[in-house]
């Protein structure tokens, strides 16, 4: 052998990330790539089998309790989407008279009939209230039919999947979805639509249709049943975590206050005293009324030359449509604020937001802002010497306050305390 042989036999090799060093053999990478995905494999399976372990360490009226709760809210979300399109309202003066689809139907068909009857005479002011009335119950009822259609089918496939082929296909959330879009939808129909009245002998309210209100209390019983379930469901959490049991407690208060608001904004939304004459009672009205009133009294005076009710009515219609947006967005929030806090009173990961709190009392004030400018609007107009009364509006915003120090507490005790030596 040559000094050049044992030159190039002494020169180091380059040592392979997967061999160590360099005397290993080229079969050890393969190995070692099989030994990784074998303990990955491993550790997967053991995974597996301490989640199983869990679930089988679970007493046996906690599988009960949750099989229980999942019926009760799937069969809450599939009567939500059947009642979603038998939404309806009933007024009552001096007889009943319920408006469901059918009904506003024919009343829009005979409305138009009378509209295309006038020819070229004069508008009838109140005659184009009455259709722009019906025209958004119509809107309200058509939303509910929709969303019950697509949330029953959904529902179905869901319940199906669930309990037959025994997969987790999000069958809860979807069905609580289902109940609060029920809920939502019949009570922005009955808010902004509604109109009250008990002035001596006469008397005009407005309230669900009954199948809405059969509905309502149905879901209302079963998402209640639900709700409990899934607290005792999940009851170690509360012994073992201080802070799941205060975030819980913290969620559940706030659900409350979003049940309660929800009663509120079926309520009517400006309210006044009647005193005239020596006769006593009351009125009330949704922003919708207040909205398709002012266009028709606006019509019927058309050629005014008065500056004042020119002026109130531009702001009757104008308050009263940024009335009918804070409503809506005020239902629709708190029903899905009242979704996060189911969801939070078995987790402290879900608290009652800050942020969405703020917003809400925002909002709430404006809302009462634009309900006493209405009021005001109609003394002027058609109500002289009555007095408002700002009750629902005033309610909405002391839960909205309440809320807020829900959210504020929330914080404050379920905050995670972050170690000064990481930052």
């Amino acid at each position: 052998m040559n000094e050049q042989d044992v030159n190039e036999t002494s020169v180091e090799q380059p040592i392979d990330p997967f061999k160590g060093d360099g005397n290993v053999t080229a079969e050890q990478p393969e190995q070692t790539v099989l030994a990784q995905t074998e303990n990955v494999e491993t550790q997967a399976q053991a995974a597996q089998h301490e989640a199983v372990a869990t679930v089988e360490d679970k007493p046996k009226w906690v599988k009960v309790v949750k099989l229980v709760s999942t019926i009760f809210i799937a069969a809450a979300g599939l009567l939500a989407s059947l009642f979603m399109c038998l939404i309806g309202v009933k007024y009552s003066a001096g007889g009943a008279a319920s408006y469901m689809l059918a009904d506003v139907i024919k009343e829009l068909n005979d409305l138009f009939d009378a509209l295309t009857a006038m020819g070229n005479s004069s508008p009838d002011g109140e005659l184009f209230a009455a259709i722009l009335f019906d025209a958004y119950l119509l809107i309200g009822m058509l939303l509910g039919i929709g969303f019950g259609i697509v949330c029953g089918i959904i529902l179905i496939i869901k319940t199906v999947r669930h309990f037959v082929s025994k997969k987790e296909v999000g069958l809860e959330k979807t069905a609580i979805t289902a109940v609060l879009f029920f809920f939502a939808i019949s009570v922005m129909v009955l808010g902004l639509a509604n109109r009250e009245m008990s002035v001596g002998p006469l008397k005009v309210t407005t309230q669900y249709g009954g199948a809405t209100l059969a509905g309502l209390i149905l879901c209302g019983i079963l998402f209640a049943l639900y709700f409990i379930g899934k607290i005792a469901e999940n009851y170690k959490k509360y012994l073992s975590d201080k802070k799941t049991l205060i975030n819980g407690c913290m969620n559940l208060g706030w659900a409350v206050v979003a049940v309660i608001v929800f009663a509120v904004l079926s309520c009517a939304s400006v309210a006044l005293a009647v005193n005239e004459m020596g006769v006593k009672g009351s009125v009330g009205f949704g922003f919708n009324h207040i909205f398709t009133n002012a266009l028709g009294v606006a019509i019927n005076n058309i050629d005014s030359d008065s500056e004042e009710l020119i002026l109130s009515l531009a702001a009757q219609y104008s308050f009263g449509s940024i009335g009918m947006i804070i409503h809506i967005w005020f239902i629709f929030q708190t029903g899905k604020s009242l979704h996060g806090a189911m969801r939070g009173t078995v987790s402290a990961d879900k608290t009652v937001k800050l942020g969405t709190q703020i917003w809400r009392l925002v909002f709430a004030v404006l809302y009462l802002i634009v309900s006493i400018v209405l009021a005001q609007e109609l003394i002027k107009t058609d109500y002289e010497g009555c007095r408002m009364v700002i009750a629902a509006p005033v309610v909405i915003l002391l839960f909205s306050v309440i809320g807020l120090v829900i959210a504020i507490v929330n914080k404050i005790l379920v905050r995670e305390k972050v170690d000064k030596s990481q930052i």
